[in-house]
């Protein structure tokens, strides 16, 4: 199989720790993603410890400026309205705000830092 059918994935730590990998061959085995990560999957952003690649969480200062990320995990549950089984909350774990209030009620802008920072 070629590069083309490589996929990435993220796995757990046993202590819920997150991490992200890019797949470098057919066995999985992956290097170890740091930094800035948009997923192309669910289309929303996350960071990565540049020093460690845990993906961070809540509130974040990152060259200067300050992120928040969802703290909360989802859960999927059916939703007796649509008949259909869906996530709650909507926000991946992990994943940046943008353009929206943060569960503290501060205001985030357009490129994910706080507003007023």
């Amino acid at each position: 199989m070629g590069n083309g059918g490589l996929v990435s994935f993220i796995i757990t730590h046993e202590s819920g720790i997150w991490y992200f990998l890019e797949a470098q061959d057919e066995k999985m085995l992956g290097s170890l993603k740091k930094g800035w990560h948009h997923d192309n999957n669910d289309k929303y952003w996350y960071y990565l410890s540049s020093q460690t690649g845990v993906m961070e969480k809540g509130w974040q200062m990152i060259n200067n400026k300050w992120y928040y990320f969802s703290e909360i995990q989802r859960n999927l549950k059916y939703n007796n309205e649509t008949g259909k089984n869906e996530y709650y909350p909507q926000k991946p774990y992990g994943s940046m705000y943008i353009n929206e209030k943060t569960p503290d009620n501060y205001t985030i802008g357009n490129d994910g830092s706080l507003i007023g920072n």
